[in-house]
């Protein structure tokens, strides 16, 4: 099954992808932070998906073609928007742009806690969930431990998303018409990779959890627990939403 990894540079942050829990996001904004972050993401997903899509704006457009040529990464696709902060639009775009059964792996963006043999196994179960029509949430909480054994929880909670572009759009056009309607009529009449401006601003803002996850009967949540000491360990916590 076709995958391909969706990747939103401007929102790349030490938060990753709990932003998408949030109405907006705070911007990074040193250059270097994001696209070193970006540079990141490519070698983590590059060996696992067919295809990579970016959604960006203008004035990160030519670096983040150069980052991709950089990694030898050719199959890519931009869409450049106008409004930022918008994850629930964003993926919506990448889901037009890809076919109906391919799964989308929204990556998180900021530095894995992860190693890339853990990533690997996170990534291929959250794909044969989403290969039977679930939206897979998957939440990763660090915990670290002092030398006297006493439990501290660290501030790197991240978060990985994975769907078929059909399922996502199915389930967006039933939860948030408003969103679906202006994102496929913006998607059908961008020039090449550019969103008109002003179709992109009729698109309503709404969190992820607010228009698709605390409303679908089709998302599994998989819970990861970071065990952080000499290295990292991976256990995890499985458990369905009612």
């Amino acid at each position: 099954m076709k995958a391909s990894c969706v990747l939103i540079p401007y929102q790349f942050s030490t938060a990753g992808l709990g932003i998408m829990n949030q109405g907006s996001g705070n911007l990074v904004q040193n250059k270097s932070d994001w696209e070193l972050s970006l540079e990141q993401a490519i070698k983590r997903n590059k060996k696992i998906v067919d295809k990579m899509i970016i959604i960006n704006r203008l004035m990160n457009f030519k670096q983040v073609n150069s980052i991709l040529k950089k990694f030898g990464f050719l199959n890519f696709k931009q869409i450049i928007r106008s409004c930022p902060d918008d994850v629930v639009a964003d993926i919506a775009f990448a889901a037009f742009e890809a076919d109906t059964e391919e799964v989308l792996i929204v990556s998180e963006a900021s530095d894995s806690i992860l190693n890339d043999e853990e990533y690997s196994i996170v990534i291929k179960e959250a794909k044969d969930l989403a290969a039977f029509g679930n939206i897979v949430r998957v939440d990763f909480q660090s915990v670290s431990f002092t030398e006297k054994g006493s439990k501290q929880i660290l501030d790197t909670d991240q978060t990985i998303y994975c769907f078929k572009a059909a399922v996502y759009l199915d389930e967006l056009l039933r939860y948030d018409p408003a969103v679906y309607q202006t994102v496929k009529r913006a998607h059908f009449k961008k020039s090449n990779s550019f969103v008109n401006e002003l179709l992109d601003e009729m698109i309503p803002r709404h969190s992820f959890d607010e228009a698709i996850i605390n409303k679908s009967n089709l998302v599994k949540i998989l819970k990861y627990k970071i065990k952080l000491k000499n290295k990292t360990s991976l256990n995890q916590n499985v458990f369905v939403k009612n």
